[in-house]
Formats: C-alpha cells, sequence, structure tokens
C-alpha cells in the first residue's frame, strides 16, 4: 500500500517544534510540504462552501473569517467534524497530488502533517517523523507563542494524542527539548541516515 517512499511525514504535537524542523530541512535543500499550509488556500477558496455550511457571518472581505470560524469549531465537536469533513479530503487530495510530482525526484522529502494520526494515519505513507518536547516545554512555549492560559493549552493538547504514545508510533523521533542548534544539529543527523537508506 506504500505509494510514497521518498515521503517523510512530519508531525507531533503543537508546540512541539514541527515548523522549526521543517524550516530547517528547507534551508537545507530539502522540499516540504505543508499540509496546514494548503488547508489555508482551500479556504479562502472555500468561501462559498464554508458560506453554506456555517453561515455568511463567516465571511468576512471576501474571505473566511479564520478566527471566528476557528472560535465555533473549537468549542463545538459536531462544528469540528462538519469542517474536517469538508476540507481534510480536499488537502490530502491536493498533499498527494504534491507527492506524486515529489516522487519522481531522486531525494526524500517530507510532508508537515499536525494531526497525521489523529486524523490519517495514511498508509500511503511508510515513514513518520515525530518531533518531540515534554509537557513543561510544550506549555511554556505555547504561552509565549499563542497568549493562551493554561487550561486553554491543555484543552488543545488534550484533542491530540499524547506525546508518549506518538513517540511509540513514529518511524523516527526528534527530541526538541533544547535549543535550536540542537534542533538544527540532530536534522543533519536524521538526514544523514535517511540519504544513507535510500542508497
Amino acid at each position: 500500500m506504500n505509494k510514497f517512499n521518498k515521503a517523510y511525514v512530519v508531525t507531533g504535537t503543537i508546540g512541539s517544534g514541527k515548523s522549526s524542523f521543517c524550516n530547517i530541512l528547507k534551508e537545507l535543500g530539502y522540499d516540504v510540504i505543508d499540509a496546514d499550509k494548503i488547508g489555508h488556500w482551500i479556504l479562502d477558496e472555500s468561501t462559498k462552501d464554508i458560506s453554506q455550511i456555517f453561515g455568511e457571518e463567516f465571511i468576512k472581505d471576501d474571505k473566511v473569517d479564520r478566527t471566528k470560524l476557528g472560535e465555533l469549531v473549537f468549542n463545538n465537536k459536531n462544528e469540528l467534524e462538519k469542517l474536517e469533513n469538508f476540507i481534510h479530503p480536499k488537502i490530502m487530495d491536493r498533499v498527494y497530488l504534491e507527492c506524486e510530482k515529489n516522487e519522481l525526484k531522486n531525494k526524500p522529502y517530507f510532508v508537515e502533517i499536525s494531526v497525521f494520526f489523529e486524523k490519517c494515519g495514511d498508509k500511503r505513507f511508510k515513514n513518520v517523523v515525530v518531533v518531540y518536547a515534554p509537557d513543561e516545554i510544550l506549555f511554556d512555549r505555547i504561552s509565549k507563542r499563542n497568549n493562551l492560559t493554561k487550561e486553554q493549552i491543555q484543552a488543545r493538547l488534550d484533542k491530540q494524542i499524547d506525546m508518549k504514545t506518538k513517540r511509540k508510533m513514529a518511524d523516527y523521533v526528534i527530541d526538541n527539548s533544547k535549543d535550536f542548534d540542537s534542533l538544527k544539529e540532530q536534522a543533519k543527523i536524521f538526514l544523514n541516515q535517511i540519504n544513507k537508506d535510500m542508497q
């Protein structure tokens, strides 16, 4: 069933440093497909659908009001399911299209999917990388970056599979509990390893 043999899914939890890790990979010359970014593009293209599903009040200046929609779906499981059922297949179709292009190249590439285990667990991908950080570091990073209370952070983490479980499910674990230089060094070691495996 593995279709995208050169792909490495990068996942983790909010605040674990997935995007920082992927930015390092980009700097080092590797392609990264960002599912969240694709989701934003699709939302921007889907004002008519979002208006029909959720109401015109979620459209502002001919664009989806992501903040308002986020508040709605974060506090209502049924509304979240509605959004995910609409957008998730569209995101993955676009991701697969990008993967097919990258499979033609003779080097590994990366697919950043925040909720890979929660929503996807896709058998087309055989390589999964989890970027890990302990809870106390997650809380510190998220509170500084997102200006959320401890309760709000916990509520968001509770919506995701816990880090201990994700680490067990991963093929590779990147420890992001230290500083940026340490993360960069791990990225280089990891790239050396997977490039050797491909030879």
